[in-house]
């Protein structure tokens, strides 16, 4: 997603708040691996997850300009 500079900080500290946004594993698995059918859905119906933490990248140049950084929650 694309954040004005200006609104950097009070875009991470929603981000980081985790309030109202979408932050359950659950439906990114069924999404990408069960719909698609890459998973069989009955043999992964249930899985167990745990949250390990977040991987911030340093700030990058970007290919199509400017400067961006990706986020990720393990």
């Amino acid at each position: 997603m694309y954040v004005k500079g200006k609104n950097v900080i009070e875009f991470f500290k929603w981000y980081d708040s985790k309030e109202d946004r979408e932050t359950s594993p659950w439906r990114e698995f069924c999404e990408e691996l069960l719909t698609t059918k890459i998973l069989p859905g009955w043999e992964f119906r249930y899985i167990d997850y745990k949250f390990k933490k977040t991987i911030k990248t340093p700030i990058i140049d970007l290919n199509m300009k400017g400067k961006g950084m990706f986020v990720y929650d393990v």
